[in-house]
């Protein structure tokens, strides 16, 4: 294939994904000269102007957005079907204003839900007779799996099961149907487990990380900017600050971060714990309130500092600032957080479920602990905060991982998969 139409499906209502990766992707698709529309599931607001159209569909009817442990059945079984069924019209009109000027159009669809509805677009394509190369590719990392298994330390079985079943299901159903683009995972250990969970062949799984914003994150510290930070959070110049950063809601443990806090306080006096999120639902002021009770009955309340809605232009500064970042989260197929905060070169504690902290851990710049386990979390953040050397080195370790994290290779990487199976039959055909 030669330029094609790239139409991005990221859909946040069900399984979740990066907004930040489906933005970043399709900015580089534009520096490249590629035309590229995305389909999202609720328009992002923290994305800003983009340079490349975006239409937000509604993906499940009448509803409002549930807890994965209180899902109804049918809610997953219908959520594709649904969400095809709303994106067709603004894709057939893209590819109707393409033909003649496209080499064919890729379909990528980004989680679970983002390649389900890239499938059922494909066919309706196919279905239309659209002249042009239809092809599909995803991002799908590990099909929710982890996700699932992380959720049985909370959930009834039965749910869990029930859930797993329909995950695999689909995952034969796309499988079957042909991803003529292949599947791109971002680690080895989601390669792996996705090949033993389906019967999609490993040649057909690529390992590509996603990238990193390099003009944004980077550990070039201006001149004021820990005074800055310091003054901002109400933290005192002699502090060691440990950040716990993500979203206000459980599936973060930011209350493992606490607990550990409060179990080296006595070993660590001008210690400090950040914790940071975004969002403004009731979940997460609810959340929030729920943390500072917490640290309230610990006794550490005040040194903790808990803030929501951070933009995220200001988190370079704030991982620049901070002496360790902590991640105890209880699954993540890749995690941001942790890529961009090695990118700014900063010490990184993170849960053996993250995907980038699997990465960062094999270049040893990055610090594994297992989420369920305070003391172990506690004994990481102890050892990297008290060591100067360890901390020098995680630095180090850290700026030279992240430099190979590039939105470019990201793109090669889906062109690329698409340009092999130019030489092959279409999907389904």
């Amino acid at each position: 294939m030669g330029v094609p139409l790239v139409v991005n499906f990221h859909l946040q209502e069900i399984w979740g994904g990066q907004p930040k990766y489906a933005d970043m992707l399709s900015r580089e698709l534009v520096e490249r000269g590629v035309s590229t529309l995305c389909i999202t599931g609720r328009p992002m607001p923290e994305w800003g102007p983009a340079p490349y159209p975006v239409i937000s569909v509604p993906t499940v009817p009448d509803r409002e957005q549930q807890p994965y442990e209180v899902l109804p059945k049918e809610l997953l079984w219908d959520h594709a079907d649904y969400c095809a069924m709303q994106a067709w019209p603004h894709v057939r009109g893209a590819v109707a204003a393409h033909i003649g000027s496209a080499d064919g159009v890729i379909l990528h669809g980004h989680s679970l839900d983002g390649a389900l509805v890239a499938a059922r677009i494909e066919r309706r394509l196919q279905s239309a007779g659209v002249p042009m190369q239809v092809r599909l590719a995803a991002t799908v990392h590990s099909l929710g799996i982890e996700k699932i298994r992380a959720m049985s330390v909370r959930s009834s079985p039965p749910l869990v099961n029930q859930l797993r079943r329909r995950l695999l299901l689909e995952a034969q159903h796309y499988t079957r149907a042909g991803c003529s683009g292949g599947v791109v995972v971002a680690t080895n250990f989601a390669r792996d487990l996705l090949a033993k969970e389906t019967d999609l062949p490993l040649p057909s799984i690529t390992v590509c990380p996603p990238g990193v914003d390099h003009q944004l994150f980077h550990p070039r510290r201006a001149p004021d900017e820990l005074e800055q930070f310091r003054n901002d959070f109400s933290v005192p110049a002699h502090a060691q600050v440990i950040l716990s950063s993500g979203r206000m809601d459980s599936t973060k443990n930011h209350e493992t971060a606490l607990r550990a806090f409060a179990r080296i306080r006595k070993d660590c006096p001008s210690a400090y714990l950040l914790i940071l999120g975004g969002g403004s639902n009731g979940e997460d002021h609810a959340y929030r309130r729920g943390l500072e009770s917490l640290a309230a009955m610990l006794c550490v309340g005040d040194h903790v500092r808990i803030r929501s809605g951070i933009p995220h232009e200001a988190m370079p500064a704030v991982y620049r600032s901070v002496d360790v970042l902590v991640v105890p989260e209880w699954f993540g197929h890749w995690n941001m957080t942790v890529s961009e905060a090695l990118a700014c070169g900063t010490s990184v504690v993170a849960s053996c479920h993250t995907g980038a902290a699997r990465d960062g851990a094999r270049m040893q710049a990055v610090v594994i602990v297992d989420p369920e386990d305070v003391d172990d979390v506690a004994n990481a953040m102890k050892h990297v905060l008290c060591d100067d050397t360890v901390r020098d080195r995680l630095a180090r370790q850290a700026i030279a991982y992240a430099r190979k994290l590039t939105w470019s290779r990201a793109v090669d990487v889906l062109l690329g998969q698409l340009r092999e199976a130019g030489s092959a039959p279409p999907a389904g055909g």
